[in-house]
């Protein structure tokens, strides 16, 4: 028998509050199983299972967001995010604006891997902080990983003209990264404690 889509089933784990973690993808799949795989076959019913999955990925956050199950989420991108990499943006300004002759040259490569060592390092403490508040909060940072896929193109944008082309792309890709591995850090941390 064909199973539903990984990455719907993984879209619902990461929305739905975890109180409903059984209920609505049970429903779902069983739907998916008795009713709509026999009626559109395989490729049909992965596809409608996805589509249900992302139909109801927005309303499920709307949801938890009301509830108030997000904000300590929402907030925590910003702090990870946008204060490291746009505090470093305005005193490098604020340095080349003290320089004559130098306030509106192009960042150079020492601008770009400096701030993405602060993208990396804030991503990597923020995992590393959320995963060692609550002890299942690997869900936690994978959602703080994709929230920061947001927030970050919306910091790193406006800086885009005055920087390298590749440094906006690879801001994109190591603040996640570092929130995943400094989760899984601190799972790996934590999973020792236990064991000693």
């Amino acid at each position: 028998m064909a199973a539903p889509p990984r990455a719907a089933q993984a879209l619902l784990w990461l929305c739905l509050p975890e109180q409903e973690w059984q209920t609505i993808p049970g429903d779902l799949e069983e739907e998916y199983l008795t009713t709509v795989l026999p009626r559109l076959g395989e490729r049909g019913a992965r596809w409608w299972y996805l589509r249900q999955a992302v139909h109801s990925a927005g309303p499920l956050l709307a949801m938890r967001c009301r509830q108030g199950a997000l904000s300590r989420l929402l907030v925590f991108p910003l702090l990870v995010c946008v204060l490291p990499i746009a505090g470093f943006e305005s005193a490098w300004s604020l340095l080349l604006t003290q320089i004559p002759l130098k306030a509106d040259s192009l960042r150079g490569a020492d601008y770009a891997l400096i701030s993405l060592a602060l993208g990396l390092l804030g991503g990597f403490c923020g995992g590393f902080t959320m995963r060692a508040q609550r002890e299942a909060a690997s869900r936690d940072c994978a959602q703080l990983a994709l929230l920061s896929l947001l927030f970050t193109p919306c910091v790193v944008l406006p800086f885009a003209d005055r920087s390298p082309i590749w440094f906006p792309v690879c801001h994109v890709v190591l603040v996640p990264a570092g929130i995943l591995l400094g989760g899984a850090l601190a799972g790996w941390r934590s999973k020792l404690q236990r064991s000693e």
